[in-house]
């Protein structure tokens, strides 16, 4: 193999890595793009629609064809299909602000006297 040959062969290989990469950062490969793989179903295939006791078993509920946490699901908060607004957070089924909110100040269920920014009686 003469160095032309293995110069070629080294920008191949970089080229296949860097498009390995982008494609995996693109959510291409691996999930992150919303579609699941046939090949590694959830639930071992079974959809809750079909079968409600799956997430049952789990302490979740079935909203769409997938079991979600209600208590702490910012897109089915509650209930399905309750979407929290921006800057909010799903704590307990509720969608509070953790920047102000005594009862869950900066993270859920964190509470204290006077909450500013997430922070506890930060500045009092």
């Amino acid at each position: 193999m003469g160095k032309a040959d293995a110069a070629d062969a080294a920008l191949f290989l970089v080229a296949a890595l860097l498009l390995a990469l982008w494609a995996t950062a693109a959510g291409e490969i691996g999930g992150g793009s919303g579609r699941q793989s046939r090949f590694l179903p959830e639930n071992g295939g079974r959809r809750c629609t079909i079968n409600r006791g799956i997430c049952q078993r789990q302490r979740m509920r079935c909203c769409g064809d997938e079991c979600v946490d209600t208590s702490s699901d910012e897109f089915n908060c509650g209930r399905c299909g309750h979407e929290c607004d921006f800057a909010y957070r799903c704590c307990g089924g509720k969608c509070v602000a953790l920047q102000f909110d005594t009862k869950n100040c900066g993270i859920c269920f964190r509470r204290c006297h006077n909450c500013t920014y997430g922070f506890c009686n930060y500045a009092s």
